[in-house]
């Protein structure tokens, strides 16, 4: 077998603090990799209102609207001319109304100036990031109500592309801990009372 470059003695943590200053030990070789990396990147933040119908009769109790879970159901990026990236999504959004649960679809349509995004080796890479903020019940039907919903939106843009890099190393890692087997819930053994018949007495 080859020299797998394994260093004993090293491993992966903090390093070792000297006088006050993290000392790591001096890498003991350069490897290439493969890796996206990142050219230019933004970020954006929003608030959406959604209203959602929730088949309730509304009651003489008060009614509370809570937030439910928002769901990214689709998220599109793609360059147009002008170095402009355009960002679609459509998401889901669950509000809870007095146990009684109702969803709705949002849109999400936004143009992107990115100064590097004309460059075609460059790719467009969108990650969206929604929370529910505030459900509150801003009106009241005969078999529904209509639940506002405030979403939170955070939208990471980034222009990657694949690359080989040089990178200082200290060799493959050690070999990590055994992995700790999860147990059922049923245990392990089984011990009855004896005898397994009635008792004697009347007590």
């Amino acid at each position: 077998m080859g020299d797998k470059r394994q260093n004993d003695g090293l491993q992966p943590g903090p390093c070792p603090i000297v006088n006050g200053e993290p000392q790591c030990p001096p890498p003991t070789e350069i490897n290439v990799i493969k890796a996206k990396r990142v050219y230019e990147e933004c970020v954006h933040t929003q608030t959406k209102e959604i209203d959602i119908e929730v088949a309730i009769v509304p009651a003489h109790e008060q009614l509370t609207a809570e937030c439910g879970d928002v769901t990214v159901l689709t998220l599109h990026c793609q360059k147009l001319d002008g170095n402009v990236v355009k960002v679609t999504a459509e998401l889901e959004v669950t509000t809870i109304v007095n146990e009684t649960t109702g969803t709705g679809t949002m849109q999400i349509e936004k143009l992107f100036f990115m100064e590097r995004a004309g460059e075609p080796e460059l790719s467009p890479q969108c990650h969206i990031y929604p929370e529910c903020l505030l459900c509150f019940v801003s009106d009241e039907g005969e078999n529904f109500v209509t639940v506002t919903c405030c979403v939170g939106v955070l939208l990471l843009l980034k222009l990657e592309a694949d690359v080989q890099l040089m990178i200082p190393s200290y060799g493959y890692p050690p070999e990590p801990a055994e992995c700790d087997e999860a147990v059922g819930q049923c245990p392990a053994e089984y011990q009855p009372t004896w005898p397994p018949y009635p008792s004697q007495n009347n007590e």
